[in-house]
């Protein structure tokens, strides 16, 4: 079947700029099995809706598929609603975090026909199949759908194999274009980046995590990881790989050999760890490893300093380690971000000063600060309905439970207290004379001083910004 695989302009993707990787790994896969995929990306103004649709109707297109986050949920419905007001003939399915944490949400805006719960390559070429077929699709893992009415709830798909993944199809898109464009992410040395991934699923069990990739860790081997990335260095001139892994250092041994690997075979490049390593997983030799083979950049989730939240949530996080991991890290020359997330339910106003504080008190180059919000499909919203946060917060929910914004836990901490505390935390990292002097070299350049007006207006303007599922 004719697929076409469209990423809608959503909000976000003003402020990171990058490949579709997810679409290029499903459209790999498909083209492996005997699908015709088509990438289209409304990322670039040029894609137009009017060119959606000539496109659609040029190449004989059969089926839309659409991927989001929660926190770009809206607008994907939004261009669901276009995209059937256009071709209502056409089957519409949508795959990614948000559909794999709330299926039937998509399915009963009544413009999502298949939803993806899960990975989507298994699934998808399976619904592919069917349909050209006419083969029944109720025992298809994963997939879920109404039929006459009734709503089919096939649970989640099984993980895949990475070892047996075919190199994502970036041939199919123009990776130049994406060069030209403002780089993603965190201050890159060259804007010959791409998002790069070497594993799947984390071993963790933090309770605000999306379930996408469920909860074990799939490592690529070091081998495999190091020749793609060599292809993509000679053939497309790759020259920094933005590694979004969820924990990149959950196996020391293969990340070590990985670092040696970029060394040993001579690939000069850059390497960025943005998505947050665990830093209570580290040593020495490996960041000094990370730093001979060109990174620059990594984050750090430490989230809360409140020892009682980091057990509620389940990361049980080492703090103390983890700040070592930050120091090792400008030891050997490479910045530091740290993740916090402020407004946990039963969090009291002390507790986000103490994180504020911790972050305020260590040598972290940039930070960012989420507002916690319980989407549905995450261990954490579960855990509130279940009175693991206590009543108050148990209640607090139940009072609002389509509420996508942050929730009213306690007078003492509403949305706009956290979004002010936040505001504030902000303006007292940046103003050091340290941090202040570090950006204002980095405006330098015309590329990077765009990113840090960007930023400056997220942090200090847009109260809409909310943690990521």
């Amino acid at each position: 079947m004719k697929i076409l695989l469209l990423r809608p302009s959503f909000t976000i993707n003003r402020y990171s700029r990058s490949v579709p990787l997810g679409y290029l790994v499903l459209a790999a896969y498909l083209r492996e099995k005997g699908h015709i995929p088509f990438i289209l990306d409304m990322l670039f103004p040029e894609v137009t809706q009017d060119v959606v649709d000539s496109f659609i109707i040029e190449n004989g297109i059969e089926i839309v598929g659409i991927g989001c986050m929660s926190c770009e949920y809206h607008e994907a419905i939004a261009q669901a609603r276009v995209m059937k007001a256009h071709h209502p003939h056409l089957p519409l399915v949508f795959g990614g975090a948000h559909p794999t944490g709330n299926p039937r949400q998509c399915l009963d805006t009544g413009v999502v026909d298949y939803t993806v719960c899960g990975e989507g390559e298994e699934a998808l070429t399976a619904l592919l199949d069917g349909l050209r077929r006419g083969l029944p699709l109720s025992a298809i893992r994963g997939l879920w759908f109404y039929d006459d009415g009734k709503l089919v709830a096939n649970g989640k798909s099984d993980p895949v194999d990475l070892e047996k993944l075919p190199m994502p199809a970036y041939d199919m898109v123009d990776l130049n274009a994406y060069f030209a464009m403002d780089p993603p992410w965190h201050f890159p040395k060259s804007r010959r980046v791409i998002q790069f991934i070497t594993s799947r699923g984390c071993p963790f069990k933090c309770s605000y995590c999306h379930r996408l990739h469920g909860k074990q860790a799939r490592l690529l081997s070091a081998e495999k990881v190091l020749d793609q990335m060599a292809l993509l260095h000679r053939k497309y001139g790759v020259e920094e790989f933005i590694i979004v892994d969820d924990i990149f250092n959950v196996d020391l041994k293969r990340a070590k050999a990985i670092c040696r690997g970029i060394v040993s075979r001579g690939l000069k490049i850059h390497i960025q760890l943005p998505n947050g390593v665990r830093g209570d997983v580290f040593d020495e030799e490996l960041m000094r490893l990370l730093a001979e083979a060109g990174t620059h950049y990594l984050a750090v989730a430490i989230e809360t300093a409140t020892p009682r939240l980091q057990k509620l949530i389940r990361k049980n996080l080492k703090i103390d380690v983890a700040l070592n991991t930050v120091r090792l890290a400008k030891k050997y020359g490479i910045e530091v971000g740290g993740f916090f997330m402020i407004g946990f339910p039963s969090e009291t106003r002390d507790e986000v000063m103490n994180s504020i504080k911790l972050a305020l008190c260590n040598p972290f180059d940039v930070v960012f600060f989420s507002i916690v919000t319980p989407y549905e499909g995450t261990e954490i919203r579960t855990d509130i309905l279940n009175g693991v946060f206590g009543p108050d917060a148990k209640a607090a929910l139940e009072s609002d439970p389509e509420a996508e914004f942050p929730v009213i836990y306690n007078d003492s901490l509403t949305p706009e207290i956290l979004f002010s505390l936040r505001r504030k935390a902000y303006l007292k990292f940046y103003l050091k004379p340290a941090r202040l002097w570090n950006l204002i070299k980095k405006m330098r350049y015309p590329v990077y001083a765009k990113q840090i007006v960007v930023a400056v207006f997220r942090r200090l303007f847009r109260n809409g910004e909310v943690t990521v599922t």
